[in-house]
């Protein structure tokens, strides 16, 4: 538990809050160490992510982004994630398909072959998500989609900042 007070203070107004056991090690990689283009990136588009938090759709997307790895399930860790990938679009028909292609369209507008790549690795990466959340059995180790989505997710929301907006759904149909 956490609180804004000490045990033997704590009363009706105190704030207390409930940690997850599994937030004690996040990841168990290293510290990223960051780089000067990393120092740069967030330099130049740090305060258009920041007024795009003002956007639920955004909002959402950097918060699955920031606490996906709260969750010791790779089918939750999923579910969350993809949870903040079609947040940002509105897809409600055909999903697997728009999904991929927005997504392929909007992080490579102007390249032809990445997009094709990335409209494939979507649809992959979209049944890997279908599986997960609907119990159905999965091949392979499911911490790799996890780790290609968290890679899609942290890819559109960087695009975002630099964008300046939001993906447009009309835009993205071809």
């Amino acid at each position: 538990m956490q609180s804004d007070t000490s045990a033997n203070e704590i009363s009706e107004e105190s704030k207390l809050r409930a940690t997850n056991l599994h937030m004690h090690g996040l990841t168990e990689n290293s510290a990223y160490a960051l780089t000067i283009n990393d120092i740069e990136w967030i330099t130049a588009h740090f305060n258009d992510a920041r007024q795009l938090l003002e956007e639920d759709r955004f909002q959402t997307a950097v918060h699955c982004l920031a606490s996906y790895r709260w969750h010791s399930m790779p089918r939750v860790k999923l579910a969350v994630l993809w949870a903040g990938i079609e947040g940002m679009f509105g897809a409600s028909s055909e999903i697997r398909f728009r999904i991929s292609l927005y997504i392929a369209r909007f992080l490579h507008a102007s390249d032809s072959g990445a997009r094709k790549e990335l409209f494939d690795s979507v649809k992959k990466l979209y049944n890997s998500r279908s599986k997960a959340v609907h119990g159905a059995k999965i091949k392979g180790d499911l911490n790799v989609a996890v780790e290609e989505s968290a890679e899609i997710l942290r890819n559109l929301i960087k695009q975002c900042a630099i964008n300046k907006s939001l993906p447009n759904e009309d835009e993205l149909v071809p």
